[in-house]
């Protein structure tokens, strides 16, 4: 499965479904049937990444190329490794507003004088930092150097085979309030965006 850095302290129900999928796939995984999931942040030339203008300079530093991804993605799925969780190997992560600067300067005017850079915000359910591990999981070597493995908390499967039946009922009668909260149990980590607290505020009175 390709999943996704906002698996990490989610803040959108992206990110928090495809957490969900994880756990799901290592549910049903054996040794008959490796499901591995490898997880990849910025890529550049998909939708979503930064601008498409930053080019050469973000594929200098914790980018990674279509083509690279694809790779990383069959390799993950021939790795001879139990890891459950992926991450490719990357070098340190590059900073937004130092590529921006940079490119103005490298075309020859002077960053926030010839040009501005304005900072527009965060998008709802998107966060300052792209991270591929939380705190509480342990990164390790594979037998391939492009990637590492992932030691997650394993939830108990009659604990998730509860919750998801929770989760069931709640998306069968269209109950959003009931789905985030089974959610949150699922992922105390999870921080609903304040979009969508709000949109539950409005769903309850």
């Amino acid at each position: 499965m390709v999943s996704t850095d906002k698996v990490v302290s989610p803040r959108s129900i992206m990110g928090v479904s495809k957490r969900l999928a994880e756990l799901a796939l290592v549910r049903r995984s054996s040794e008959e049937s490796r499901m591995p999931s490898i997880r990849l942040g910025n890529v550049y030339g998909t939708e979503g990444s930064v601008v498409k203008l930053f080019a050469l300079q973000i594929l200098a530093g914790g980018f990674l190329k279509l083509q690279e991804a694809l790779d990383l993605i069959l390799v993950a799925s021939d790795l001879s490794d139990d890891a459950n969780f992926l991450i490719p190997c990357l070098g340190k992560p590059v900073k937004i507003f130092n590529l921006a600067r940079r490119l103005i300067e490298d075309a020859g005017f002077i960053a926030n004088k010839e040009i501005p850079i304005t900072f527009t915000g965060l998008r709802p359910g998107d966060k300052i930092t792209e991270d591929l591990t939380s705190p509480n999981e342990i990164v390790k070597s594979t037998n391939d150097p492009r990637l590492w493995r992932v030691k997650s908390t394993e939830m108990r499967r009659d604990r998730f085979d509860a919750l998801m039946a929770n989760l069931a009922r709640a998306v069968d009668g269209r109950d959003l309030f009931a789905i985030v909260e089974t959610l949150r149990s699922m992922f105390p980590e999870y921080e609903p965006s304040e979009f969508l607290l709000r949109s539950l505020e409005g769903a309850s009175t």
